[in-house]
Parts: C-alpha cells; structure tokens; sequence
C-alpha cells in the first residue's frame, strides 16, 4: 500500500459533516471506501463528499470533492467514489503507479498484509477543531 494514494473521506450536508472514514484511491480519479462512509443512517447517500488524498505524514493531502459512483446492493459495505476536481482546484497528485493488485484469497493459511487509515480523524487539522 502507497499512503499517498490514501483517501481521507468526509462525507455529509452542505452545512455539516455527518461520516469520516478511510479509502484508498485505485485509479486516476477512482475511490474505494466502505458504504456507510458516504450513506445516511437510513442508507441514503449524502450529498456532500470531500476526499483528501495522501498522508499528512508525508505531505499535505489535496482536498477535492467527489461524488459516488457506485455502491454493492447485495449487502456488502462497499462504495466507489469518483474524484471531481473543480475549476481552480489545484491539480490531483499524479497517480503513476502500477494499478493496485486485485485478487481472492482461499483456504486458511495466514496472510501478512498492511493497513493505512486515519484512526484519529481530524487531528491533524490546519485549525486544530475536531470535525
């Protein structure tokens, strides 16, 4: 996992944020994060999605708003957001990696993998409120 391709997620009304949550950005202008992240308590979609891509760790993430593009229906509790950047928005950090690897894993040995995440939202915050 690159931490710069990860997405700090805000989702919410016009006037408040109602979700934060973690992605991971999989493409040029493609998210994945988890459903209830960008829905209501009722499962409705909030309207308003902001992404900050990156890591504070590494350099200062780039906000961009985003909108979702698709959400499993089966149950599973997943989203995927489309990056949107607005006129004069600065520009996305270059997304030149190979493509993130897909795959399924089977039977019941143990798998070592990594985690990235923002277990303590808003912390690092330019103004120092909590979100």
């Amino acid at each position: 996992m690159e931490a710069r391709h990860l997405a700090d997620i805000r989702a919410g009304t016009l006037d408040e944020v109602r979700r934060a949550g973690s992605g991971y950005r999989i493409g040029d202008t493609l998210v994945l994060t988890a459903g209830h992240t960008v829905t209501d308590d009722d499962g409705s979609p909030l309207e308003r999605i902001e992404v900050r891509l990156g890591h504070p760790a590494h350099a200062a993430p780039s906000r961009v708003r985003a909108r979702r593009v698709w959400s499993a229906i089966d149950g599973r509790d997943i989203a995927l957001l489309r990056i949107e950047p607005r006129p004069g928005d600065p520009p996305l950090p270059d997304y030149a990696d190979p493509p993130v690897p897909w795959g399924r894993l089977s039977g019941s040995r143990r798998v070592t993998y990594t985690g990235l995440g923002f277990p303590t939202f808003a912390a690092y915050e330019e103004d120092g409120r909590v979100v």
